[in-house]
Formats: C-alpha cells, structure tokens, sequence
C-alpha cells in the first residue's frame, strides 16, 4: 500500500525560506520623490510610475503574506489529520 504524508521539516524550511525571501521585499525602503522644484512632464510621469510601483509592491507583500499564511496552516491541519487516521493503523 502506498503512502501518503508530508514531510513536515522540509514542508517548514520551505514556508520560511519565503517568509525569509518576503522580509527581503518589505524592508525595501519607499523613495522620498517629491521634486516640487521641476515641471517636466516626463520626469513627473517617471515618479507616477515609481509611486504606483511602490503601492503595487505593498499589496503584493500583503497578499504573500497572506498565502503563506494560510499555507502554514494547510501543513499543520494535514499534519493533525495524518496523525489522527493514522492513530488507528498504528496500534
């Protein structure tokens, strides 16, 4: 019969690898762009697109964070109903 499980070390290395990777992302530090001294329409377009990257890298940490969240959680409750339909089998 085979066997189905999780590796939950190497499952939990991996989460926190990202966690890792994702603390890189979010000490990135927002750019002070305030040129009131110019009215160069492209330079001003410039910024825009800086400030909406900014606002786009944000989200994006909150909703990893979010999914490795609840990632996480997925391999405890695997990990719990593993433990509870194999406690059975063992004895």
């Amino acid at each position: 019969m085979g066997q189905i499980s999780i590796n939950k070390t190497v499952f939990d290395s991996v989460v926190n690898h990202a966690k890792t990777a994702k603390s890189a992302l979010k000490g990135i530090k927002a750019i002070d762009l305030s040129l009131k001294e110019t009215n160069l329409k492209s330079i001003q377009q410039q910024i825009d697109v800086i400030k909406d990257f900014q606002n786009v890298l944000t989200l994006y940490n909150e909703l990893l964070d979010l999914d490795l969240n609840k990632l996480q959680n997925m391999g405890n409750s695997m990990v719990q109903q593993d433990e509870l339909l194999g406690g059975p089998l063992k004895n």
